[in-house]
């Protein structure tokens, strides 16, 4: 009996190494599979609904809307006591995530791009704290648990 509970835990030490050696690249898969969230956790709650950056700061607290804006954006029924960021929306539809070795990151490749960089600092497309909470709470961790999981379970 003894033999047999030592190769057990022997075989589960064993698939355990083998997932943290594959884990750097499951975790890979699971960012760029949530895109789509990670995208929208930016555009759409960020920058949109809230008009903060990834600070969590408002973005007019430091950089407002001119009052040309102000008008076409009223003209437009768009928020105008935020900064956005958005427009017509295309900006925020060329949004992707990208993943090496340092992490993962939100860029576009968009030419207004580096102008909105510069005006607004890099941090306006960075998931804030509380996202970055939610994304692993909601989200990696129950996948990775689950992957886990099934790894020890079947090799």
């Amino acid at each position: 009996m003894q033999k047999s509970f030592n190769l057990t835990i022997r075989n589960l030490t064993y698939r355990l190494r083998k997932f943290k050696d594959i884990l750097d690249e499951e975790l890979k898969n699971e960012i760029l599979r949530l895109q789509p969230v990670i995208v929208k956790m930016v555009t759409k709650e960020q920058l949109y609904k809230l008009g903060i950056e990834g600070r969590g700061i408002p973005i007019a607290s430091y950089r407002p809307y001119r009052p040309r804006t102000v008008q076409r954006k009223r003209k437009k029924h768009q928020p105008s006591r935020r900064v956005t960021l958005k427009d017509t929306g295309k900006w925020y539809r060329t949004f992707v995530v990208e993943y090496d070795e340092t992490g993962f990151y939100v860029t576009s490749h968009d030419e207004i791009t580096k102008y909105l960089i510069k005006k607004y600092g890099k941090t306006i497309m960075r998931l804030t704290n509380d996202n970055l909470k939610v994304l692993l709470k909601e989200y990696i961790r129950p996948s990775l648990k689950a992957k886990m999981k099934a790894y020890i379970e079947h090799g």
